[in-house]
């Protein structure tokens, strides 16, 4: 399979785990049995599922798709956004790590993308701050595209926690409001 057929692939892939839980989300709000499956993973389930879906670079769909089937099993909407927060966070905060391990390597010291990188985000805190905010907010791409490189800039997690965190949590609460107001 050619690049432009696993493209059309991966499209498809994932618009239909989108539909799939759109579709799950109004089974499990019309089937009581489907309610108390969802209800009994808990909040943990919730924890599981954002943290594996936070790892976007491996899994390609986002925790907040599936807020309507935890909304329809119960489960408080403040609840879910607060826990996708802290999942997709801890997920997204490895490849912050990453970035660090990596940013040994001469290979990616040489790269002009990353020299490039680094000359902006020099003596800019407030400037870089606001940019992961405004990322982490509204930018519908995995945190991991900008979270590797910062780390791999050797930025410090403590000037970043704050605004990722921010924006994440206004990320999910517009896509919760969005979502549930679909169904």
């Amino acid at each position: 399979m050619g690049d432009t057929g696993k493209t059309i692939f991966g499209a498809v892939f994932v618009i239909a785990l989108f539909a799939g839980a759109v579709l799950l989300a109004q089974y499990v709000q019309d089937n009581s049995h489907a309610q108390e499956i969802v209800a009994s993973f808990g909040y943990f389930g919730v924890l599981l599922i954002s943290f594996v879906s936070g790892l976007n670079l491996f899994v390609p769909i986002p925790a907040t798709a599936f807020i309507p089937i935890f909304s329809a099993a119960g489960f408080s909407l403040v609840m879910i956004i607060s826990i996708i927060v802290v999942g997709t966070t801890i997920a997204d905060l490895l490849s912050f790590y990453i970035g660090t391990i990596i940013k040994k390597s001469k290979r990616v010291r040489k790269n002009k993308v990353y020299r490039t990188l680094q000359k902006w985000c020099e003596g800019k805190p407030k400037t870089t701050q606001l940019v992961v905010f405004l990322y982490a907010s509204f930018i519908p791409l995995p945190n991991e595209v900008l979270l590797l490189p910062l780390g791999a800039l050797g930025i410090r997690l403590s000037r970043l926690v704050p605004a990722f965190v921010l924006g994440t949590i206004l990320h999910v609460t517009l896509l919760a409001h969005g979502l549930t107001s679909l169904l």
